[in-house]
């Protein structure tokens, strides 16, 4: 009890409680936990039976987190000792000068990285850090015997700061490591589904790692928002697809700055009310646009699905307002997508089926949008009459001057007399 007393009256509050509780251990090599400097710091401030207890504890944390990961071999249990007796350490270190707020090491422990990229459970490292803390304390307290009840604050106080402060540096660097994992996942799923788009690819052999059944049927979705990047709104959405889906597998990725990508992928060919779900996902149409291709099967599917998705928001993206639809997907977009594909062709057509019709003068503007509705509500002089506000024998005369203009019957070429009629109106709103 001499050294006891002698260190006490030193001026080191708790050096007694560090030597009552090694005081069953002899001393041990800890080159593999300590670096040299840190190694010889401590062995200047420590009695030797530490260094046993240091290695001891060591042992029993890596224990401790192996049989919590089922003796997984990927845990990097190496970094786990040296993290343990770098705690122990530290914990040591506030305890003899009684500073529960005292840094005396940098605590960089470096399995954080480790743990995220091999899919960890943080929460088992936590849960890992406070099993040893409270392991220590109980050490420490018995150790303490009768003195206990006078040096619990002290140790309790130490033990909450070590813990806190592992726990601070454990869930930063492994969240930081998280994001670049995230970051890296998500450019090598990119890069996959690149060349899983390219033109030519016929087969599934070599993508294995998009974690996906290539030979199902893939619905493809993009969203994009008009006039902000990717953010909260498309986020959103995309959960919000996802989950109403139902999918065997939902797979996103970024298009662009403005447009996420979406693959649902089924195992048999999605009911229609699958498909209506998605459809009816709650958003704002002023923030979240949607896009949605057919139903396709196999890997030439998931390409086909989603560049025509691509092509109807493309052209969605371009129409105002009152004209694009809530929706973009086959029903509403295939016929404009086509139409549009090419504007400059689209106007030649127009010029071609319209001839004198196809000018910006007011009667002209009038006769086409009479047209238009003619034709799209089947030929019935009331309801044009009706969509357009005017009298049926307004109407009739129209349809006369349009006949007069176009050199023909409008019954002749009906067809591409409203897809011309449709292009006209869809290019001057685009322009206005």
């Amino acid at each position: 009890m001499a050294a006891l007393r002698s260190r006490e009256a030193s001026g080191v509050p708790l050096a007694w409680l560090i030597e009552a509780v090694t005081a069953g251990f002899v001393d041990a090599d800890v080159s593999t936990l300590l670096d040299e400097r840190e190694e010889r710091t401590a062995r200047a401030a420590l009695p030797p039976s530490f260094f046993g207890w240091l290695a001891a504890e060591a042992r029993v944390a890596q224990a401790i987190v192996s049989d919590q990961n089922e003796g997984d071999s990927r845990v990097p249990y190496r970094e786990v000792e040296r993290a343990a007796a770098r705690m122990l350490l530290e914990f040591a270190y506030r305890l003899m000068h009684d500073d529960p707020d005292r840094h005396f090491l940098d605590l960089p422990f470096r399995f954080a990285a480790p743990a995220a990229r091999l899919g960890i459970e943080s929460s088992l490292v936590i849960q890992a850090v406070r099993v040893t803390e409270r392991r220590w304390v109980d050490q420490l307290l018995t150790a303490a015997g009768e003195r206990a009840g006078d040096i619990a604050h002290s140790v309790l106080s130490a033990s909450a700061a070590i813990y806190d402060a592992v726990v601070d540096s454990f869930v930063t660097d492994y969240v930081v490591a998280q994001a670049q994992l995230d970051g890296e996942m998500l450019a090598t799923k990119r890069a996959l589904i690149d060349a899983l788009l390219k033109p030519g690819v016929r087969d599934a052999k070599g993508f294995d790692d998009l974690g996906i059944d290539l030979s199902g049927h893939h619905v493809a979705v993009v969203l994009w928002h008009p006039t902000a990047g990717i953010g909260p709104h498309l986020d959103t959405a995309a959960r919000q697809i996802g989950m109403s889906a139902f999918a065997n597998a939902v797979t996103v990725v970024p298009g662009d700055d403005r447009t996420l990508w979406i693959w649902l992928t089924f195992a048999d060919d999605p009911p229609p009310a699958v498909l209506e779900r998605v459809r009816s996902i709650p958003r704002d149409p002023g923030r979240v646009g949607v896009a949605i291709g057919p139903v396709a099967r196999g890997v030439q599917g998931f390409r086909r699905s989603h560049l025509l998705a691509r092509e109807y928001a493309a052209v969605a993206g371009r129409l105002p307002p009152g004209i694009a639809p809530d929706i973009a997907d086959t029903e509403r977009m295939s016929y404009l997508s086509l139409l549009l594909r090419d504007p400059e062709r689209a106007e030649w057509f127009v010029a071609t089926e319209l001839g004198a019709l196809a000018t910006g003068a007011v009667s002209d503007r009038e006769n086409r949008e009479t047209l238009r509705l003619y034709l799209e509500t089947g030929q019935s002089l009331a309801d044009t009459a009706e969509r357009l506000r005017i009298h049926r024998n307004t109407v009739v005369y129209r349809l006369k001057r349009i006949e007069q203009a176009i050199g023909r019957p409008i019954a002749s070429r009906r067809h591409e007399l409203y897809a011309a009629a449709l292009l006209a109106h869809l290019l001057e709103q685009s322009e206005s």
